[in-house]
């Protein structure tokens, strides 16, 4: 198998057939499916592929953090970018609803928590 990895030692990209440009041979790891689906979380350590635990918890979370900020922009951009006329429409409780509605979808990579949407915002 031929892989190349970043500055830090871990698996950028492999090639289980083939070659790739500038890549090392490295023996096949045993469990090849947990390979496949984790790879950016394998090193090589003394010649062999060793899977870090920390490293795939660091991917898992900037994996959800990249689909948390796709849903922030889906749901709470397209109502906190509306214009002046559609904000002046709002009762003062609305605006402060709103207000903490748009800080909770702020937070949201490190609360982790989607902010329910105001029932009256359509």
């Amino acid at each position: 198998m031929k892989i190349l990895t970043d500055n830090s030692g871990y698996i950028e990209s492999y090639a289980l057939i083939g070659d790739i440009l500038e890549s090392a041979e490295i023996e096949m790891p045993s469990d090849l499916e947990h390979f496949e689906c984790n790879y950016r979380a394998y090193r090589v350590r003394d010649g062999k592929l060793v899977f870090d635990e920390g490293q795939a918890t660091v991917l898992q979370n900037e994996a959800e953090n990249a689909q948390l900020r796709v849903e922030r922009d889906a749901e709470c951009f397209s109502v906190i970018n509306r214009g002046w006329l559609w904000y002046d429409t709002l009762t003062e409780k609305q605006t402060k609803e709103l207000r903490k509605w748009y800080k909770d979808w702020l937070d949201v990579t490190e609360t982790k928590k989607k902010p329910d949407r105001p029932s009256w915002l359509k």
